[in-house]
């Protein structure tokens, strides 16, 4: 391989680069992403339930702030919503989206998985 190389080189330095930058580019798409992909797919699994912990505890805290400030929850739920910020995701949204249509707190949670 070294002797290939070595004669390719002294042929032709130009194409002795554009060889190894296509064995560079060939060596990322085929080893180097693949394993990338695999150990964020790890990270995504592992993560996951510490995730679902700190949105439990933002809604939370959500729901205290708006509490302690005098508002009902139904309305601290609705201007957090209004922010359209996707940190609260994708069920935060939809439970809004019950709460602006008349639904009680209670029911639109039982709605919402």
């Amino acid at each position: 391989m070294t002797d290939t190389l070595s004669q390719l080189f002294q042929l032709d330095p130009i194409a002795g680069i554009a060889g190894l930058v296509l064995i560079f580019l060939l060596y990322a798409v085929v080893g180097f992403l693949p394993a990338c992909g695999f150990v964020y797919a790890i990270y995504f699994l592992l993560t996951l339930p510490m995730r679902r912990n700190e949105r439990a505890r933002f809604f939370l805290d959500l729901l205290e702030r708006g509490l302690r400030d005098g508002r009902t929850p139904e309305r601290a739920i609705a201007e957090a919503a209004a922010s359209h910020d996707r940190a609260l995701g994708k069920r935060f949204h939809l439970l809004s989206a019950y709460l602006e249509d008349g639904m009680h707190l209670s029911e639109a949670l039982n709605r919402v998985p």
